[in-house]
């Protein structure tokens, strides 16, 4: 038997706190009790004290996450908790730079992204961009469009924190490089079994 727990991380749905978009590791940390230093580790490290000390638990935890939520995963594993004892992210976000997310080798992907936009921004899913771009046909409807420009004038004035992230961070600066989940993979204590595909934006 398991006990299955799903989790909002901070600032989504019901969750408090801000959103940020693949928060990085938080190098000013202090331990686990530092309180006002906080990332998606932290965050996992409460989840699972508060979950072995419910009724019914073993002490031993595992997480996984698919795409997006591999990310979490990762960020789960890097947390070290004693009860954490296996991680399995799937297809995880790592490198939106040089992954095929937001970027394919570094070269800027207007479609994806603007479909993914409202799925992950702010508190709630949003209908987003795609409603005023797509009329007929994706392709033909993304030619029609143009240029990165006239998308950047459909977005804004809304809330999209990542396009401006994109806008303000063309290259591969330091903004990046700290989102990059794989500089949190090192002596990690978990068993861990990662899953990958390639071209996943795409299917």
């Amino acid at each position: 038997r398991y006990i299955i727990v799903f989790q909002d991380v901070r600032g989504r749905h019901k969750s408090e706190g801000i959103f940020i978009q693949v928060r990085p590791l938080n190098k000013n940390k202090k331990g686990k009790k530092d309180k006002k230093n906080i990332d998606e580790a932290t965050d996992t490290y409460d989840t699972i004290e508060w979950l072995i000390h419910n009724t019914y638990n073993n002490g031993n935890v595992g997480t996984w996450g698919i795409s997006y939520d591999g990310f979490y995963a990762t960020m789960t594993a890097s947390s070290n908790h004693p009860a954490l004892k296996a991680v399995s992210p799937q297809a995880p976000v790592t490198d939106w730079f040089r992954g095929d997310d937001r970027h394919h080798n570094g070269a800027f992907t207007l479609l994806q992204t603007t479909n993914f936009l409202p799925r992950l921004e702010g508190r709630h899913i949003g209908k987003g961009v795609m409603n005023q771009i797509v009329k007929n046909d994706v392709y033909t409807d993304f030619l029609a469009l143009g240029t990165f420009k006239n998308v950047d004038d459909l977005v804004r004035d809304t809330t999209q924190t990542l396009w401006n992230d994109i806008k303000n961070h063309p290259d591969f600066d330091d903004f990046w490089k700290e989102r990059d989940a794989r500089t949190s993979c090192y002596n990690l204590k978990p068993a861990i079994l990662v899953v990958g595909g390639l071209y996943d934006s795409e299917d």
